[in-house]
This record gives C-alpha cells, sequence and structure tokens, in this order.
C-alpha cells in the first residue's frame, strides 16, 4: 500500500482533509494511488474534476471541488490511470467483482463507493431510503 493510499483509508479524518493531505503528500512524493483508493479517488475526481479532462468518462462537473483543481490531484490522477493502462486499464477494471456491505456481489462499473468509509455499495444500498449517504451526508461517487 502506498502512503497515498494509506491517506485515502484513513478514516479518522473527514475526506476533505483527507483530500488536502494527499495533495501536501503528492508534493514530496511520488506515490500513486492503486486498487480501491483509485477506484475511490478516480471516481470523485471525475464528479468533481475538470469534465473536459479525462472524457468519455467525465461527470459534467456539476459539485466541483477545489482540491480536483489542484496541479497535484491531477498529476495523481492522470499518474495513476496510466499506470493501471490507462482508459483500457479502467474498463478492465470495472469489470471486477466488489462486494457491497450488505453482502452482495456487482462488477466494480455497477457499484458506487462512499468516500467517508470507503465502501463500496450497490444501487439498492446507495438508494435505500435509510442509506447511510442520505442519514449522515456521506457523498457516493461512481
Amino acid at each position: 500500500m502506498s502512503s497515498v493510499d494509506a491517506i485515502v483509508y484513513d478514516l479518522s479524518i473527514p475526506f476533505a482533509q483527507r483530500l488536502e493531505r494527499v495533495i501536501e503528500r503528492r508534493r514530496v512524493s511520488d506515490d500513486l494511488v492503486t486498487g480501491p483508493a483509485f477506484d475511490l479517488l478516480y471516481c470523485w475526481f471525475l464528479k468533481h474534476g475538470d469534465p473536459t479532462r479525462f472524457a468519455p468518462f467525465a461527470a459534467k462537473g456539476e459539485h466541483r471541488s477545489p482540491a480536483a483543481d489542484a496541479p497535484e490531484m491531477r498529476e495523481l490522477i492522470e499518474k495513476s490511470l496510466a499506470a493501471i493502462g490507462g482508459s483500457d486499464g479502467w474498463e478492465e477494471r470495472l469489470r471486477l467483482r466488489v462486494s457491497c456491505r450488505c453482502g452482495a456481489s456487482n462488477r466494480l462499473e455497477n457499484t458506487s463507493i462512499c468516500v467517508e468509509c470507503t465502501r463500496y455499495e450497490c444501487w439498492e444500498c446507495a438508494t435505500a431510503p435509510d442509506s447511510h449517504t442520505r442519514t449522515s451526508g456521506h457523498e457516493v461517487v461512481g
């Protein structure tokens, strides 16, 4: 696990502070983000970052985050994406099976990831009326 991965998984601090620490770490280290930590940051970046940068996956960018504009974050996402094989590698990752907190197994492309608890969620859990995303303000991306 890279030092950047460890920051993403540090659930003792809110996600916004983890993003700040990721940016600070990138200023002194070339560590990349990998595995589920990559899935989370990449989906988050697609939602909050420059919508033209990573087309065709890019979201419309309605919910922009200042951290997504940091050059260190863009570089981290670009280099981490390149390390998994670019868009072809991402397409391959999307076919991996992951488990939701409810126990259901789905392809990554059919799940979301909560930025606060870093768990994968199936569509049913992410949209349920009693979902933690609705009751505690967590953001789900993907």
